[in-house]
């Protein structure tokens, strides 16, 4: 049987939840030999079956743990060249593993490759898991570093509920937009976000056109990998973050002079001359932002008429939600209307 529907996925775990309990078999043994756990990171496919498997396991981690920070991030394939039916079936399916994700983790950042074109000097075969995964990957491991590193001998890395806290600003805001810029053009100085984004949701050809305010951002985490260079700030001074105020958008800024590597088995996607280093500059930025308030929108109208009748009003319910809570006096009322579908 395909493992492709977001069911198949709870129903594998309730069956091995079962037979033995996931987390005490699985999962504790690894905490009990953590010291000051920061969190837990979970990475999952959100248009699969392995959807509906990750949610039903993040509830039983959420139970076990009620306090710990969780992220998720959630894995999309490219729809825009498959077959409709199969495209339907991973939006409804991205959409359930959503509702069900952000309900129970503290911050869910979906992942894949844009339907429009990728910016020059990355060129990445949409079909090749080993492509995709090794794009993916320079962006979650640049974004989660400073959850890792020191900036020096003395100061403590931004922990993960740290990092979560600073996006999710209202306490309701648990989905998050990724975005990157890989190679030379990560190295300016610029207040422009990086190009690449990362985290489209279903497929932009149809959806609801964006409003003024989808750019307005609650909370960014912005890290940067760079060489040091004498004639700018150094990296503590890149650190110094805005002190909050209430309106305002909160900002976390991270620089490191550690590049990212390039090993031996990592893909030929990145196309810049590298002067014969073998890591490469990356700036990434993981943003609550209005935006999300249209991508929920446009989930909604792609996903309703093929949701069965007795999931369809939760579902709906609960994307709803989800984009309201990006929702301020920038964006509430005045670009589009917001009829429930």
């Amino acid at each position: 049987m395909p493992f492709e529907r977001f069911e198949t996925g709870t129903e594998l775990f309730e069956s091995l939840e079962k037979e033995n309990e996931m987390v005490d078999r699985d999962w504790r043994p690894f905490v009990e030999e953590c010291d000051q756990m920061q969190g837990v990171q979970v990475y999952t496919t959100l248009d699969d079956a392995w959807g509906g498997f990750a949610s039903s396991y993040l509830e039983a981690l959420r139970d076990e743990h009620p306090k710990t920070c969780i992220w998720v991030w959630g894995l999309q394939s490219p729809v825009a060249t498959i077959a409709r039916e199969k495209r339907r079936l991973r939006l409804a399916n991205t959409a359930m593993s959503l509702n069900q994700a952000c309900a129970q983790a503290s911050m869910v950042v979906p992942l894949g490759l844009p339907d429009s074109r990728v910016p020059s000097g990355i060129a990445v075969d949409s079909s090749s898991a080993w492509n995709v995964s090794a794009l993916l990957a320079t962006a979650t491991e640049t974004a989660s570093l400073q959850s890792r590193l020191r900036l020096d001998g003395s100061s403590q890395p931004l922990g993960m509920a740290d990092m979560a806290q600073c996006l999710n600003v209202s306490g309701r805001q648990t989905l998050a937009n990724m975005r990157m810029t890989v190679g030379p053009q990560a190295e300016l100085d610029s207040d422009e976000p990086p190009e690449l984004d990362l985290s489209q949701i279903g497929s932009s050809k149809d959806g609801v056109k964006m409003g003024s305010s989808s750019h307005r951002a609650f909370g960014r985490l912005s890290s940067l990998r760079a060489p040091e260079d004498p004639g700018k700030d150094s990296a503590s001074e890149y650190m110094k973050n805005q002190r909050p105020i209430i309106g305002n958008t909160v900002v976390r800024n991270y620089k490191t002079s550690l590049l990212y590597p390039l090993l031996d088995s990592f893909p030929s996607i990145y196309s810049y001359d590298l002067h014969g280093r073998e890591s490469i500059p990356v700036r990434t930025s993981i943003a609550s932002e209005g935006s999300i308030v249209y991508k929920m929108k446009n989930l909604r109208s792609q996903v309703t008429p093929f949701i069965s009748l007795e999931e369809r009003e939760n579902l709906v319910n609960g994307l709803a939600d989800l984009g309201a809570a990006y929702e301020d006096d920038w964006s509430s009322g005045s670009d589009e209307d917001d009829d429930d579908l």
